[in-house]
């Protein structure tokens, strides 16, 4: 089973996208009713959930295009929208819809409609299987709204953890830039205290060593008049003090180095989040690449959808100008929708015109002749190569002002470009000139010849 969704909110088209997927059905999606009239010329699916309030055509209008072609009357469609009331309930299935579903939908409603309208893959059969065993088949799972918000916090989760290592990273590189001067100058300082701590004690025990080797040397020395055990008591502190200096001196020193160490440590963890960091920036990069490619080949294929959307019925009475009234209308509807998508670019306008077969009277007035006459009662009018050029660039004068409104309102933004082909590039056949040829079957093909094609350029 395949369901379309038609629906400018992208945070609608996922709530309904994800409750069909777990009914067991395909989804496809579109922003507009002229992407859905464009889908449904090479697609078929088995259900339209239908928006209403949309840019450009709004859904009453697509519902009524939809049903009026018979390819794609039969699809059901649901109007899927925040409108309600028995009014609209009522408008919407006198226009073919087969039900209205609101933008709260609940899972349970969602079942209880494709039940309702036979919808749920192979319910048909699973049906009669269970009626033929006699036993009740279990109730499809229903998504509930905790499923699409795990989904949504899921999505929120890793994007805020990418946030949170990235500014971790940040953080960590601004307290290295901040600190590391700081931190070497507190090592210097450290190392330059202790290495003169070391001096000085190394000068003092220097001087008293050496005020007891004069007292020594002298008769009768102070050290001689000592007794064994005072030279024995003074000869052990000197030597605890000594030791004491060496292991304070390598107290310090550790100090040092863990001081050291861990100024190491930081780095390699600054260069490890550095590491990650970049490999994170070069992820997001790519995604942001494949996001950027995925984008543009969707609005190709919506400005194609849309071009073709618009060159539908673009042909003129014969005899009005080209670049009439009418046209001028159309185009502003089309420079607007084209302007709220964001587009910029050309609008390429080029008209071609039908050669009819006309009746002219003793007044000199031109006219289509009846239905039933034949081509040889009438005037084929094939106007020369240069003369159809010229009638193909004729403009009426509110078309004229609308070109300079057109201008002033959309600057550079959207331009319009106007060409003429004459009566050169047909695109129907006319028919052979048979003696009973129909003058009404000639210019059937004149009338499907004689129009404006549009053609959508955007800027590079």
């Amino acid at each position: 089973m395949l369901a379309l969704v038609v629906d400018d909110s992208r945070m609608a088209r996922y709530v309904l996208s994800k409750m069909l997927k777990q009914q067991g059905i395909d989804v496809d999606s579109v922003e507009s009713g002229e992407e859905a009239l464009g889908y449904l010329c090479n697609s078929e699916p088995d259900m339209i959930f239908m928006d209403h309030t949309m840019p450009g055509m709004d859904g009453f209008q697509a519902l009524r295009a939809i049903k009026n072609d018979p390819k794609t009357s039969p699809i059901p469609i649901m109007m899927y929208t925040s409108k309600e009331g028995e009014v609209y309930m009522k408008q919407a299935r006198q226009l073919g819809a087969v039900d209205v579903l609101p933008k709260e939908l609940k899972p349970e409603q969602l079942v209880a409609v494709l039940e309702k309208q036979r919808l749920l893959p192979n319910m048909a059969e699973a049906g009669d299987a269970a009626n033929e065993a006699n036993i009740a088949e279990p109730a499809a799972r229903v998504v509930t709204a905790s499923d699409l918000g795990e989904d949504i916090a899921q999505v929120a989760k890793a994007a805020e953890k990418s946030i949170e290592n990235k500014n971790f990273t940040n953080q960590v590189r601004r307290m290295l830039d901040e600190h590391k001067d700081e931190l070497a100058e507190q090592a210097k300082t450290r190392t330059d205290g202790l290495l003169d701590q070391f001096d000085d004690r190394i000068a003092v025990l220097t001087d008293r060593i050496e005020q007891f080797a004069v007292m020594s040397q002298a008769p009768q020395g102070f050290w001689m008049r000592l007794s064994g055990g005072t030279r024995a008591l003074l000869v052990t502190i000197f030597a605890l003090l000594i030791l004491w200096g060496i292991v304070d001196n390598i107290q310090k020193s550790d100090q040092l180095a863990d001081l050291s160490n861990e100024v190491a440590q930081l780095r390699d963890a600054i260069k490890t989040e550095d590491a990650k960091a970049e490999a994170t920036q070069t992820e997001l990069e790519q995604e942001l690449q494949e996001i950027s490619y995925e984008q543009q080949l969707r609005e190709n294929e919506w400005l194609g959808n849309f071009e073709w959307a618009i060159n539908q019925k673009t042909e003129f009475p014969w005899d009005d100008k080209p670049f009439n009234d009418a046209l001028a209308k159309k185009i502003g509807v089309i420079a607007n929708r084209l302007q709220a998508a964001g587009f910029e670019g050309s609008v390429v306008l080029t008209s071609h015109l039908g050669d009819f077969c006309v009746t002219t009277d003793g007044n000199g007035t031109s006219a289509l002749p009846e239905a039933d006459q034949l081509v040889s009662s009438c005037a084929i009018n094939a106007l020369p190569e240069q003369q159809a050029e010229t009638m193909g660039e004729e403009q009426t004068m509110a078309f004229n002002h609308f070109l300079a409104a057109f201008e002033i309102q959309f600057e550079d933004t959207i331009r319009l470009e106007l060409n003429t082909q004459g009566n050169k590039s047909p695109v129907k056949r006319y028919p052979e000139q048979e003696p009973d040829l129909l003058a009404s079957q000639w210019n059937k093909a004149a009338a499907e010849n004689n129009r404006v094609t549009i053609e959508l350029k955007p800027d590079q």
